[in-house]
């Protein structure tokens, strides 16, 4: 037992003796609902619920509303809920909220008073939620938020007030989502967001105001986004930026404020992509650079800034790329160069490319081949 509950203990023993036996996990219990030690317990808007706390139906749900936070966990997990009720007075929940496997569940809106989460928030299988709305007024998440195969979901409109994901945000897999509108005013991300898996998403409107993301940044598997517009305040990621498998996506367009990214940029298995000229800020790649599997892809002229890569430059299987000239800039390359199956792109580039690597003092390795022997350069 902590401390804290100790002490918790010993006050509902000195506070409680007509409801509460004293024992000696401070009347916690298994943590949920139903727990004999906490079953009389109510709230008066005054103080906070010691625990964790599973919701079962509409009652449990008016019960903890009357506490003013969860000091534990809050599971909303495989009820038949329709929608919460009214809003009480729980603001805040130190652990996890959990939202899960509710399939009538159409709204949040008995979480209206919800101002900060101490762990995770994970909104996922609800398969008629149409709306985030009652989480209008929660600003902050300490650790992840995770928004997965909610297939009602057209937007994430309501959580407005957010401004804090201190690890992950994930929103993937919620076949109707069509913008990010919601996230308006979150300016930073402290570890990895990944937008995946749609549908039906068609812009990224909603992240104007991301600046960083601490580690990575994945938008991957979105069926019908044609561009990255949404993304125009996005200055650097900490490490991995990666664009794969979008395959309507035909430019970067979204992506011009971005001057850095800390480790990694991959542009992978994008069928409609034609140019990257977005990126025609960036200049500097901290470790490697890959550029594949690309089918309509012409140049790579939205590189010409980019000055450094810390580690390997890759160049594979892009069967329309016929210039590679934006990447003449680079005088700085940290290990291995590999331009390979480009059947249309000029051999005779990539031979210039590591002459002027190695001018600069470049001495690693260079593999050039299945691209185009027969082309010339000027």
């Amino acid at each position: 037992m902590t401390h804290r509950r100790l002490i918790h203990a010993v006050l509902a023993c000195l506070a409680l003796p007509l409801l509460v036996a004293c024992s000696g996990d401070g009347g916690d219990g298994d943590g949920d609902a139903d727990s004999d030690a906490d079953s009389d317990v109510e709230g008066d808007c005054t103080s906070p619920w010691e625990g964790d706390f599973e919701v079962t139906d509409a009652e449990s749900f008016a019960r903890i509303s009357q506490f003013t936070a969860v000091n534990g966990h809050l599971k909303i997990h495989e009820t038949a809920l329709v929608t919460l009720g009214e809003p009480g007075c729980l603001a805040g929940i130190e652990g996890n909220l959990e939202v899960t496997w509710n399939a009538d569940l159409e709204d949040l809106d008995g979480l209206g008073s919800l101002t900060a989460i101490g762990g995770s928030l994970t909104l996922s299988n609800n398969t008629r939620l149409a709306s985030l709305e009652g989480l209008g007024a929660l600003e902050s998440v300490d650790i992840d938020v995770n928004v997965i195969n909610n297939p009602g979901l057209t937007s994430l409109e309501g959580l407005e007030s957010l401004m804090t994901v201190g690890e992950q945000l994930y929103v993937c897999t919620n076949d109707a989502l069509e913008t990010l509108s919601g996230l308006d005013n979150l300016p930073v991300v402290g570890r990895e967001m990944r937008i995946c898996n749609h549908e039906s998403l068609v812009s990224l409107a909603g992240l104007d105001s991301l600046r960083t993301v601490g580690r990575s940044l994945t938008i991957d598997g979105n069926a019908l986004l044609t561009d990255l517009r949404g993304l125009g305040s996005l200055e650097s990621t900490g490490r991995e930026l990666a664009i794969d498998g979008n395959l309507l996506l035909a430019s970067l367009d979204g992506l011009e404020s971005l001057t850095e990214v800390g480790r990694e940029l991959f542009i992978i298995n994008s069928d409609s992509l034609v140019n990257i000229d977005a990126l025609s800020h960036l200049t500097r790649v901290g470790s490697e650079v890959t550029i594949r599997e690309n089918a309509v892809l012409e140049d790579l002229d939205g590189l010409s800034s980019v000055t450094s890569i810390g580690r390997q430059l890759e160049v594979l299987d892009n069967p329309t790329l016929a210039d590679m000239t934006g990447l003449y800039a680079v005088t700085s390359l940290g290990g291995e160069m590999a331009v390979m199956d480009n059947v249309n792109l000029p051999s005779c580039q990539a031979q210039h490319l590591a002459d002027l690597l190695r001018a600069a003092g470049w001495t690693a390795a260079a593999r050039i081949e299945g691209n185009d022997d027969e082309a010339t350069c000027e």
